[in-house]
């Protein structure tokens, strides 16, 4: 999981004894990426403080500690690290992103829109993409996990407007709305726009006085 934390987990139990942070942080950036990145750009990316040839060295030396707990899952050739393609790894962020996906292109193509599939994904986002997490002397890493959060953070918005507007056209839907409204506030208060959505929705339901509290 990684949307309002980390943690890792094998068969349902946390994954213990892992060589450093940077293990983590060197499986979630596989998983995340889901490709095959060459070996001088995974030892820049975690290394970044160090020589190409240490940081390269320092790189083998996780992947050796890793391969004691985690072979199957990990595809580890002369000049590219992948997870093995065959193996089962799940992703929240990965899952939360498919079915935002799936739900936008059925929406587009058919007015067909499952409210309920998009807020059982939504209720994956627990907070920011690796939150808490940080390493140090690596720049890169740190740079690459700042932009999947604006991006994460970027959709799981635009996912909430779009099941505000959706709850606000059924009949009846304006608690489902107010709820989702409070929701996308908590996470960004600054949305100016869904702020007076919300001071509507409340006015409409007759709650004149919480609309007047929220403005």
């Amino acid at each position: 999981t990684t949307l309002g934390g980390f943690t890792l987990t094998l068969d349902g139990e946390p994954l213990q004894g892992l060589a450093s942070r940077k293990a983590d942080a060197l499986l979630v950036y596989l998983a995340v990426t889901r490709r095959a990145h060459a070996r001088e750009h995974l030892a820049t990316l975690l290394w970044d403080d160090r020589p190409l040839g240490r940081s390269l060295g320092n790189l083998s030396v996780l992947l050796n500690s890793l391969k004691k707990q985690l072979a199957p899952f990990l595809q580890i050739e002369r000049q590219n690290i992948s997870l093995n393609s065959g193996s089962e790894v799940e992703v929240d962020l990965h899952t939360l992103r498919d079915t935002l996906d799936v739900w936008n292109h059925e929406a587009a193509a058919a007015g067909a829109v499952s409210l309920q599939a998009l807020e059982g994904a939504l209720t994956l986002y627990q907070g920011d993409f690796l939150q808490g997490f940080h390493l140090r002397g690596a720049r890169g890493f740190e740079e690459w996990a700042s932009l999947e959060r604006e991006r994460s953070l970027r959709l799981v918005l635009q996912a909430l407007r779009k099941l505000a507007k959706a709850h606000l056209r059924r009949r009846g839907g304006s608690e489902s709305a107010i709820h989702t409204l409070r929701r996308s506030l908590a996470i960004d208060p600054l949305q100016e726009e869904l702020q007076r959505k919300l001071m509507r929705a409340l006015a409409l339901s007759g709650r004149q006085s919480e609309a007047l509290a929220q403005y």
